[in-house]
C-alpha cells in the first residue's frame, strides 16, 4: 500500500515497546515492518496558522477495479501526453527528496493509459522498471498520485488508488494496475449488487468512475474488489474503504493511535525533521520521552489531554535522514507502555526501497 507520502494516514493498532538495546535494530525488525507509511509530515508554519495537512488519496495495494456504467476507456484520450498540471504533480512526489531517494520518473513520456468520462489515468515509467500514476479530473486537475518501484510492483498483483472526491456529488475515480501478469479479469462488487466485469486501458491500467446509482454506497461502504487469473481463479481480493472524506482536519483517528505523532518539516527537505507533535492516549502514562538514533534520550513535555510539540535543536534536525528514533511513554515507575517510530519522510522512502 502506498500514501503519502504524503504518503496516508493510517492507524498504529498496538504498542510494542522497545528498551535500548532493542532501539538501534528497530527499522529492521517486525514492528518496524508495520508501520512504513505511519508519518506524516507537516510545513512548519507559526502556529496560529499551521494546520494538520493530509493527502487526499486512498491508496491499497493488492487489487484493483473499474465500475461497470460510463467506465469505458476512451479512445480518442488514452494514448494521449500528459498534461503540464500532471507533469508537475508527479514532479512534486520528489520535492524535498536526495537525488538517490528520488523516483525521477520519465515526465516527457508520461501519457494516458485509462480514461472515463470524468477523468483520465496518467501513468509514467520509472528507471527501475516501476511506475507513477496520476488520476485527473475531465478538466486535467490532479486528484491524486503515486510511484511504485519495480522491487514494489513485483510483491504487490496490483495497485489502486482512490482519490478522495472535494463533495458527495463529485465523481468517484479509482485507479490502478494490474502488476502481475497472471492477472486478466477484474470484478467489482458494491453492497447489494452482483459482481461487475472491470475494463481494463493500456498496458494492464485501469480507471474506475462509480455509476452514479452505486455513489452513495461507495461513499459509505467503499467496494469490493476481485482479480482473476487467466483460469477464472480468484487470485487476489481487496476492500476499498469509504470514499467520503469523514476527517477533513486529518485528526479523527489520532485517539485510536498508543502515540499519535506527526513529524514537521519546512516542506522543501524532506531529509530533515525540526520538530514533532502528537498525543500519547495510553491510560497511565507518566512522562514521554524521545530517543534519538544515537540512543541520546529527551524528555517531551505534554500536555494534560497527552497533546505535545517539541521542537529540535538545530543541531539534531539531521539526525533522523536515514534512520529511527523513537518516543516512548513510560508510566510512573518508568515502565515503557507504548512506543511509536519517529522519522523523516526521507528515511520512511528509504526503508520502503
Amino acid at each position: 500500500m502506498n500514501t503519502r507520502s504524503d504518503e496516508l494516514m493510517s492507524l498504529i493498532r498496538g504498542a510494542d515497546p522497545l528498551d535500548q538495546d532493542e532501539l538501534r535494530s528497530w527499522a529492521a525488525s517486525e514492528a518496524g515492518e508495520r508501520v512504513p507509511h505511519e508519518v506524516c509530515a507537516t510545513a512548519a508554519e507559526p502556529a496560529s496558522k499551521r494546520r494538520r495537512r493530509r493527502s487526499r488519496l486512498v491508496a491499497v495495494a493488492a487489487a484493483a477495479v473499474l465500475v461497470g456504467g460510463g467506465a469505458a476507456a476512451a479512445t480518442t484520450i488514452v494514448g494521449r501526453p500528459a498534461p503540464d498540471p500532471v507533469r508537475a504533480h508527479l514532479a512534486e512526489l520528489d520535492q524535498g527528496m536526495p537525488p538517490d531517494l528520488r523516483y525521477n520518473p520519465d515526465l516527457s513520456n508520461a501519457h494516458a493509459v485509462a480514461a472515463t468520462t470524468s477523468g483520465t489515468l496518467y501513468a509514467a515509467d520509472l528507471p527501475d522498471g516501476g511506475y507513477c500514476i496520476e488520476a485527473a479530473s475531465a478538466d486535467h486537475q490532479p486528484r491524486g498520485g503515486t510511484c511504485v518501484r519495480a522491487s514494489a510492483a513485483a510483491v504487490q498483483p496490483v495497485e489502486v488508488l482512490a482519490p478522495i472526491p472535494p463533495d458527495d456529488d463529485a465523481p468517484l475515480l479509482i485507479g490502478g494496475r494490474l502488476n502481475s501478469a497472471d492477472l486478466e479479469t477484474l470484478e467489482v462488487i458494491y453492497e447489494g449488487h452482483a459482481a461487475s466485469p472491470v475494463p481494463l486501458g493500456l498496458d494492464r491500467y485501469f480507471l474506475i468512475q462509480v455509476p452514479a446509482a452505486d455513489q452513495a454506497t461507495a461513499l459509505t461502504d467503499g467496494a469490493r474488489l476481485t482479480a482473476l487469473d487467466s483460469r477464472g481463479r480468484v487470485a487476489a481480493r481487496v476492500n476499498i474503504p469509504p470514499l467520503r472524506d469523514n476527517d477533513p482536519d486529518g485528526t479523527a483517528f489520532d485517539r485510536q493511535q498508543p502515540i499519535y505523532v506527526s513529524t514537521i518539516s519546512n516542506g522543501t527537505d524532506f531529509t530533515q525533521v525540526l520538530g514533532i507533535e502528537g498525543r500519547v492516549n495510553l491510560p497511565g502514562y507518566a512522562t514521554l520521552e524521545l530517543t534519538y538514533p544515537d540512543g541520546t534520550r529527551v524528555r517531551v513535555p505534554t500536555d494534560t489531554d497527552g497533546s505535545y510539540r517539541f521542537d529540535l535543536p538545530r543541531a539534531r534536525r539531521d539526525d533522523f535522514t536515514r534512520s529511527f528514533g523513537v518516543l516512548t511513554a513510560r508510566d510512573a515507575a518508568g515502565r515503557a507502555l507504548g512506543t511509536a517510530p519517529v522519522g523523516s519522510v526521507a528515511a520512511w522512502r528509504a526503508r520502503d526501497r
